[in-house]
Formats: C-alpha cells, structure tokens, sequence
C-alpha cells in the first residue's frame, strides 16, 4: 500500500481514504432513504456496505449473508442475530419499494444489493475516485468489440 501522508504521526494510505469515502457516501444514502442515525443497525448497515465492497473490489471470494452478519458482529463485538435483528429494525418503518422503484418485496439482502449499486454509481461519479468502470464486451455474429 502507498503511504498518501502523515498526520499526527499516523500513517494514512490509500486504502483508509477509500473506506472513508465509502462510508460517507454510504451514510449519506441511509440518511436519504430515511433511516436514523441513532439506529444499531444504521452502524451496521455502513459496516456492512464497506465489507462487501471491500470484498468486491479486491476479487475475493463471494460472500453470503449470514457470513457478513458473523463479520459484522465480530467488529462490533455482538452476535450476529442481534445484527440481522438491528438492521432489520433500522428500514423496517420505510417504504423501500417506492424509494429505491421496485415491486418484490425487499429483506436485507435485497437491499444490501440496492444498497451497494447506489454507492458504487456515486463512487464512480465521484470527482476524485479513479475506479475505471468495467468494459463491457459486446459480441457479434463477426468480431468481438470492447466498449
């Protein structure tokens, strides 16, 4: 990792501003949707959506829910049922289908997954973020072309 600059004689690197950014941005998009800084599960919520960036970004393996609830938990030092329960709790008074347009009904995974889209479309339009989009390959009957 690269060393970006030091302040009271802590190191600061490149991977700690991109948690920073996620966070905020993460943080943001709770507090639109409506949910209440004061919430348990508004903390896990932005833990969890760093987690399963992070996790993304560095092409590991896939993660499932009951994994990222024990991740969580083992964070803040909880278990991971009181997670579920408190993340659950945080959305349970909004109406997420006419927030995020959707018909099917929406758990924690679904919008764990709504959730993520939103800060990654803000993370590659955010102006200092130098995450290049994924090129897609469009194939046809004659060649491959990368667009």
């Amino acid at each position: 990792m690269e060393k970006v600059r030091k302040d009271n004689k802590m190191l600061i690197t490149k991977s700690q501003k991109l948690k920073e950014k996620i966070e905020l941005i993460a943080k943001q998009i709770l507090k639109n949707m409506g949910i209440k800084i004061h919430h348990l599960g508004f903390k896990y919520w932005v833990t969890a959506i760093y987690m399963t960036l992070d996790i993304e970004l560095n092409n590991r393996e896939e993660l499932k829910m009951m994994e990222l609830y024990y991740m969580v938990a083992k964070q803040h030092k909880t278990t991971a049922s009181k997670v579920e329960r408190a993340m659950r709790y945080a959305y349970a008074t909004i109406d997420l289908k006419q927030y995020f347009n959707v018909t099917y009904s929406i758990n924690n995974t679904a919008l764990l997954f709504l959730l993520i889209e939103a800060v990654k479309e803000n993370l590659y339009n955010y102006s200092n973020f130098n995450i290049q989009k994924p090129k897609i390959l469009f194939c046809t009957k004659t060649e491959n072309t990368l667009k």
